[in-house]
């Protein structure tokens, strides 16, 4: 029987992470038909003996190197077979049995509409909100709003991220991105914009996607009441008590106004200064905390660093 779904998963040692992944998506309450595909890029902790160790049937794709985040899905998208794409962190877990039924539901009746792709809250597992399920286009204005945190005192105002609470309070909220960490999204609507832009190979194309998404004319809706629980980089992470870093998404948010003219460069100055200023800020917040404070201080510091440093250097693709 052909299936309705395809859920599809990019790997990278995550052999401790796979496991608990795929036991939650099996034993959803879904009860149509879908199918697993996992491409793994080059692990070398034994990842694919634990998913080729599963009695379910579940399709396994080595490329034979690592093709980062958005190459993986596209690979994995070309073997599948669902009138839905499922993309799925190996660090997102699916506690809620009815997630996944309700997110394809939903998606069912929207797209009627025009939605292209919807998406769950993403839920740190404290069960609190974490930030990054989705946001606005990351113009200078949008930026600015999110780290002067205008965004998170006002609902109306349009941030990079979303992260005022009242957001999170309603049925549905339409964004111009969702984030990919588990993402639904019609095959036609993907195969129309040609899935993920092949020059990001992670962080960023997520966004991309979703700008492409709404320029082709798909809705992108954020359903808050449904919820995933996402270990935020512990694919990456080494030191279980470390604050996680990472500075991709900054190049990301450069490389979408990486074009040349005094307009592009005004924007990226923009974002520099915003970025400068409202991570120093949270450093100086941060820093007058104890010891977990010093660490978030530190990352703040990185993170302003890097985002002025970005004005002139930071570019993840090339043109």
């Amino acid at each position: 029987m052909k299936p309705l779904l395809s859920v599809l998963i990019v790997t990278w040692n995550c052999q401790q992470l796979i496991g608990p992944c795929l036991d939650y998506l099996f034993a959803s309450n879904m009860t149509e038909p879908f199918e697993v595909i996992v491409v793994d890029n080059q692990s070398g902790d034994g990842t694919v003996d634990v998913v080729r160790a599963r009695t379910e049937p579940i399709t396994v794709i080595e490329p034979g190197e690592n093709l980062g985040f958005g190459r993986g899905n596209n690979l994995a998208a070309k073997h599948a077979n669902g009138k839905y794409l499922l993309l799925l962190n190996p660090d997102a877990y699916l506690l809620d049995r009815d997630a996944l039924p309700h997110l394809v539901a939903a998606l069912r009746t929207m797209e009627r509409e025009g939605c292209g792709a919807v998406a769950p809250r993403l839920n740190n597992p404290d069960g609190s909100h974490q930030i990054g399920d989705g946001g606005f286009a990351p113009t200078p204005g949008n930026v600015v709003r999110h780290l002067s945190l205008v965004s998170r005192i006002l609902p109306s105002a349009r941030g990079f991220y979303i992260n005022h609470p009242a957001l999170m309070e309603r049925e549905s909220v339409t964004l111009d991105w969702l984030a990919a960490t588990c993402l639904l999204v019609t095959r036609a609507a993907f195969e129309t914009v040609g899935g993920f832009d092949p020059r990001f190979f992670m962080y960023g194309e997520d966004v991309d996607l979703g700008i492409r998404l709404g320029k082709a004319g798909y809705g992108l809706v954020l359903l808050p009441a449904i919820s995933v629980v996402h270990l935020q980089g512990a694919t990456q992470r080494v030191d279980p008590d470390a604050i996680h870093v990472s500075t991709g998404w900054i190049d990301a948010i450069y490389a979408l106004h990486q074009e040349r003219g005094w307009r592009p460069a005004v924007r990226r100055w923009t974002i520099a200064g915003a970025m400068a200023a409202g991570f120093g800020v949270r450093a100086l917040a941060y820093g007058i905390r104890g010891r977990q404070g010093r660490k978030r201080a530190s990352a703040m510091i990185r993170y302003a660093r890097h985002g002025w440093a970005g004005r002139l250097t930071a570019s993840q693709i090339q043109p």
